[in-house]
């Protein structure tokens, strides 16, 4: 801790600062609790309004996510300049999707909810995947046909 301190003092300039982020409007999560299973994804979309993200998952299914952050905080930034004329930078990252709550409803083909979920979005959405090429794709589902026959 003292050594913290000490290059807290020798840095060129201290500063701190107080942040509070608002994120989307939070959805009543007694709301996503009372949606009957078999609801219609008009009553769904009449109760909770528009969602975040829709996507359909590979289960033939389609799903629906809602997500909402709250977050204040305090923070304390120290930098210094090596040399007095020169560039300087910076670099900051957050993954906001991590501390973001939110609900994702699941629907059938027939858009009839299956399922609804609250809780951290980061563990109710599933992990991006990067797009596919479909030409590449026909060519490795012919490459891996001929490796089976």
């Amino acid at each position: 801790m003292i050594r913290f301190l000490g290059i807290l003092l020798l840095a060129g300039c201290v500063s701190g600062n107080y942040t509070r982020v608002s994120v989307n409007e939070p959805v009543d999560e007694a709301v996503v609790a009372a949606l009957p299973a078999g609801a219609d994804l008009q009553v769904c979309l009449g109760r909770l309004g528009a969602p975040i993200r829709v996507w359909e998952t590979e289960a033939g299914r389609y799903a629906m996510a809602y997500g909402w952050l709250r977050d204040r905080g305090w923070g304390v930034k120290a930098s210094y300049s090596f040399a007095e004329i020169g560039p300087s930078a910076s670099f900051s990252f957050d993954s906001q999707v991590k501390k973001m709550r939110g609900a994702v409803l699941w629907f059938d083909g027939e858009m009839k909810l299956v399922e609804a979920r609250t809780g951290l979005l980061s563990d109710l959405l599933p992990p991006r995947r990067r797009p596919v090429d479909v030409d590449l794709l026909d060519e490795l589902e012919k490459e891996e046909a001929e490796r089976e026959s």
